[in-house]
């Protein structure tokens, strides 16, 4: 019988594992790892489709490099491009973490058929509507908040998330440990999620559906990424969604659209994506979970499926800083108007207290009467026409220059109109 990959499931892979140290030494202490999966079921797959035992595949007496790569030929030839290069792929592991190297560098090259789009928020409105269970419903909101890839989301721990989910923070990190960001293949993001997470999260820890016992994950099972794939599959013909759209993969496509939609710079988009495309990226970018929470609160509403319009608390807290810009200068205005009226106040109180008495009249009189005298004094009218001059040839006067030379003319100009008044002391003239 023909093998199909699609009959390999996960107890075909442990009875692998029991029955072949080789295959022990490849996939033990991984199960949840990409090469368990996906790995493991491509070499059962080809070990039974071209009848060769993994130690038969391993000796080099018996299998020449060139016969496993006649048999990946083979396989090339039936199997699409994708298929032909995971299997491609997982012998080349196998072998070379059983300690064979000698296989010929491989010409087989995946190439993309197709790019897929992400889930519209409309679109994840309507799957959510068909997503009841609650722990599956848990997992969609944490892949769609978080923009984690799928097996990344089943990796949660408790402990992962414990710090700020405990001390009641409305955005909770996810701290992963340093493998998940700096081992080699795809890395995790220094992201985190949002309310619908955290109060599913809540929720699920009330029902007694999670632990919290640090050690352990948030979703358990044999399958969870198997399961979870096929209830988001069903729930998405449920809505009538395009059949075209990824069932897990869509919600991270989906993250990074809002973070490109909400505008965030480019270096902290990076970090909470996971996407590490340079050496600044990889060892210099801030990837502090405390910097980069105000820029995921900053994307937030883009996320959130609730909010139709995502610049709307933007522009609440735009016009909300307009109304105190303008009660502040009301403020002013009114304060600059009570200063006026009073000092309108004061000079009125004054003129009137002036004119209300006989000494005050004979004052005003004096001035008068001494303006008019100036005005006339021949000394005076020297002085302001030459001033006039002066200006007019040097194209202005500074008020200093104007104070000095009125206090070298004054002495005299007061002798002219009042020969009666003794001359003021030098220190009170100074004063």
């Amino acid at each position: 019988m023909r093998a199909r990959e699609a009959d390999i499931g996960f107890r075909d892979i442990d009875l692998l594992i029991l029955e072949h140290p080789s295959v022990k030494r490849w996939l033990w202490g991984r199960p949840n790892s990409t090469v368990y999966n996906n790995y493991g079921r491509n070499l059962l797959y080809f070990i039974r489709k071209h009848k060769i035992t993994p130690e038969e595949l391993l000796s080099k007496r018996t299998t020449k490099p060139l016969r496993i790569m006649d048999m990946l030929q083979e396989s090339a030839s039936e199997e699409t491009n994708a298929k032909a290069s995971r299997i491609d792929l997982a012998i080349r592991s196998f072998c070379k973490d059983n300690g064979r190297n000698d296989l010929p560098r491989s010409k087989l090259r995946y190439v993309k058929q197709k790019w897929y789009r992400g889930y519209t928020k409309e679109e994840a409105r309507k799957l959510f509507a068909y997503i009841n269970k609650p722990l599956f419903r848990l997992y969609a909101y944490m892949n769609l908040e978080s923009g984690l890839r799928a097996r990344t989301v089943l990796a949660i721990q408790y402990k992962h998330i414990k710090q700020d989910l405990e001390a009641g923070l409305d955005t909770v990190a996810i701290r992963f440990e340093p493998k998940f960001y700096y081992a080699k293949g795809k890395k995790a993001g220094f992201t985190f999620i949002g309310k619908h997470s955290i109060e599913l999260l809540h929720q699920c820890i009330k029902d007694g559906l999670i632990s919290t016992d640090p050690e352990a994950k948030l979703f358990k099972g044999k399958s969870p990424y198997s399961s979870t794939v096929e209830f988001l599959t069903l729930a998405k013909q449920k809505a009538h969604l395009d059949p075209e759209l990824q069932p897990t993969h869509g919600f991270r496509k989906y993250f990074e659209n809002a973070l490109d939609d909400a505008h965030i710079p480019r270096e902290a988009k990076e970090m909470i994506e996971g996407h590490y495309p340079d050496t600044r990226a990889k060892h210099y970018s801030n990837r502090d979970f405390e910097y980069l929470r105000a820029f995921y609160k900053e994307a937030h509403p883009f996320i959130d499926l609730e909010i139709t319009d995502p610049r709307l608390p933007s522009k609440m807290q735009q016009l909300e800083n307009e109304l105190e810009e303008l009660k502040m200068q009301r403020n002013i205005l009114s304060q600059e108007k009570d200063n006026l009226t009073e000092q309108q106040t004061n000079q009125a109180r004054a003129f009137i207290l002036l004119l209300g008495t006989k000494e005050g009249r004979k004052a005003i009189r004096n001035a008068v009467e001494f303006a008019d005298d100036l005005e006339s004094n021949p000394t005076w009218q020297r002085f302001t026409s030459q001033l006039e001059q002066d200006a007019e040839n040097r194209g202005g006067i500074t008020p200093q220059e104007v104070t000095e030379r009125v206090h070298t003319i004054y002495p005299r100009v007061i002798r002219q109109l009042r020969p009666d008044l003794r001359p003021l002391p030098p220190e009170l003239r100074k004063k």
